[in-house]
């Protein structure tokens, strides 16, 4: 089905049509559901009306409302969605980057991703999250045990970046990102510090982690010029994470995020041997399914 929506993005009708159309046609849904609102201008009232008929979808696993104005009001109904239903959801991938989530936001979503069992994705990039955000969230996720691959990139906020995406929302999302991250930088300012209160949640990620495949933190600034004296601890800590035999990640993104650039050589390093060692893994398993079918 082509949906056409207006030039100023799902109004409040579109949003009741299309939910109209999904109780309607729900009961011929045998088959993975997609839904993609992309750059539709979607706030949290339309959050509350999508979600309604969300929630009633026994086929839906991917929802991509990504590059809207979602806060922290539809991040809470969508939370409280999920949480609601943890067995029973089928939502496989959510994505939400470049919305104006913050730190409520961030909390909502924690109370969702401890209990559960199905989310394989979340996207989460270009937000507001803050270093307390984030400090919820990576707790969270070192209690799950669904996820595969969450971005938590470049959850920088700054008035010049905030203009420049209500006057030029048509800009592409790598070059938001670098003026995002440019703006944090020389600002000065600090997202999430590695010496405050988010060392050991990352920390326990990486040490506890049999799950998750793909964390991305990139654009956020990790070391300050006050913490430069501890990256070196901190990125030990991380390499010996990585190193853990129960560790899964295989893509852990720190670029723009003020570790060195040999420290984050060593991490490519690293990852590198553990994708190769986990592509082998793949083909022996493929092998033994050929093998066992025939």
């Amino acid at each position: 089905m082509t949906y056409q929506f207006s030039d100023d993005g799902i109004t409040k009708n579109d949003a009741l049509n299309l939910v109209k159309y999904l109780q309607e046609t729900k009961t011929i849904f045998c088959f993975n559901l997609l839904i993609r609102l992309s750059e539709c201008l979607i706030d949290d009232e339309i959050v509350h009306i999508l979600v309604n008929s969300f929630e009633k979808n026994k086929s839906l696993t991917y929802i991509d409302l990504s590059h809207n104005r979602i806060g922290d009001i539809g991040a809470k109904r969508i939370g409280e969605w999920l949480l609601s239903k943890p067995k029973g959801n089928t939502l496989l991938t959510l994505k939400l980057n470049d919305n104006v989530i913050s730190v409520q936001g961030a909390i909502h979503f924690s109370e969702m991703i401890k209990v559960s069992e199905q989310l394989s994705e979340l996207h989460l990039g270009l937000n507001r999250l803050q270093s307390e955000g984030g400090v919820h969230l990576l707790t969270a996720i070192a209690l799950n045990k669904s996820l595969v691959k969450v971005d938590l990139s470049t959850n920088v906020c700054k008035n010049i970046i905030l203009l420049l995406k209500k006057y030029f929302f048509a800009i592409i999302v790598l070059l938001l990102k670098i003026l995002r991250v440019m703006a944090c930088v020389f600002g000065g300012c600090t997202l999430i510090e590695m010496n405050g209160p988010i060392v050991e949640p990352l920390l326990c990620v990486l040490r506890g982690n049999s799950h998750l495949n793909e964390l991305d933190l990139s654009g956020n600034v990790l070391i300050d010029k006050e913490a430069k004296s501890t990256s070196g601890y901190i990125m030990s800590q991380i390499k010996q994470g990585l190193n853990d035999k129960a560790n899964s990640l295989i893509l852990l993104d720190l670029r723009f995020c003020g570790f060195d650039q040999t420290d984050l050589s060593d991490v490519k390093k690293l990852l590198l041997a553990k994708q190769a060692k986990h592509k082998q893994t793949l083909r022996k398993q493929l092998h033994q399914i050929f093998i066992s079918n025939n």
